[in-house]
């Protein structure tokens, strides 16, 4: 969930998730741009960076 996760860190994951929707919903799009919108999200996922918890 957004609230999980830093601002910064969130919102490249947002975008790079919102590019990889729009290239599945293209049905012209070519291998190429849909192993890259892949890649973008998939390196978004992994550097999403929890907010510290607060003790």
């Amino acid at each position: 969930q957004e609230k999980d996760y830093t601002a910064s860190s969130w919102k490249v994951y947002s975008e790079a998730l919102q590019q990889a929707q729009t290239v599945a919903d293209q049905t012209t799009a070519t291998q190429a741009e849909v192993d890259q919108a892949e890649a973008k999200l998939r390196s978004a996922v992994k550097q999403l960076a929890k907010v510290p918890t607060k003790k």
